[in-house]
């Protein structure tokens, strides 16, 4: 646990960060092919991927200063903790962690679809996955 501290909390310039995280993004799309939903919610310009490569350009440009954002491991959690900390504005958190949670259940529900023309759910099941999605979703 010291281990990962130290090397997130290592002082590091945000552009550099921002330049490497934007990087491996394209790198990520060169090598994946974007062929289905779950492909294009996960790897589209703006789509998960972004949010995630986001949420870690915070930790890792200002775990330095705020500790505090290596607690949270979720991708919501840390940008609700960016918004405590003032490093983004109330309005972009809400604006990620929404469109972050619409992707995220979009893509289950997409998967499950492809599960469930195989082999139908049963009703437990199809509780499960509603109470899964109502929190994914905050509700």
């Amino acid at each position: 646990m010291e281990l990962r501290r130290d090397i997130l909390c290592q002082q590091r310039k945000a552009d550099t960060v921002a330049t490497g995280i934007t990087e491996m993004a394209a790198m990520i799309r060169q090598e994946k092919p974007i062929d289905d939903l779950p492909a294009k919610l996960k790897l589209s310009p703006g789509g998960m991927l972004d949010i995630e490569f986001f949420a870690q350009y915070l930790v890792l440009a200002h775990a330095a200063n705020h500790g505090e954002l290596l607690q949270p491991t979720r991708v919501i959690d840390i940008l609700a903790k960016a918004v405590q900390l003032n490093l983004i504005e109330q309005e972009t958190g809400s604006l990620l962690t929404n469109a972050y949670r619409q992707l995220t259940v979009h893509r289950k529900l997409w998967e499950l679809r492809q599960v469930n023309d195989q082999m139908p759910l049963t009703q437990q099941q199809l509780t499960q996955t509603q109470q899964a999605i109502q929190q994914i979703m905050g509700a």
